[in-house]
């Protein structure tokens, strides 16, 4: 796994690495019912403490993803240590995907699982190489 540089001067950065739990202080700790706080750690084994939102929810519950490597676009939080998800992508068996849920009779795509936001019809979970 190799962590692309990360220059907290600009808006985003992306970031490969593995979901992990966080302690009280922020310090990675092993992960138990009730956890809240996630970070991501990348192959050099910095951490980057998530925003607890829906973008975090979903890389947390999705079952279909089945990978705990990803690449998330990061926006560090003003007078915060927290870092808010902007994309997420995953790797599995080497190749990189985009994961999306889609509504077919809208032709409306979103981020985050459920009801489509214009006709209230249940998305469909779909994912893509990236190219």
């Amino acid at each position: 796994m190799m962590a692309q540089s990360a220059d907290l001067t600009s808006e985003n950065i992306v970031i490969r690495g593995i979901l992990v739990c966080l302690n009280a202080e922020g310090r990675e700790a092993p992960c138990a019912e009730g956890v809240h706080s996630y970070g991501l750690k990348d192959s050099s084994g910095r951490v980057y403490p998530l925003k607890a939102d829906k973008s975090l929810d979903t890389l947390r519950t999705e079952p279909r993803i089945q990978s705990k490597d990803f690449q998330l676009t990061l926006r560090p939080i003003q007078n915060s240590s927290l870092f808010e998800i902007i994309n997420a992508r995953f790797f599995r068996d080497g190749k990189l995907y985009e994961f999306y849920y889609y509504c077919e009779v809208c032709n409306i795509k979103t981020y985050h699982p459920g009801l489509c936001m214009c006709c209230r019809q249940e998305t469909e979970y779909r994912e893509d190489v990236v190219k």
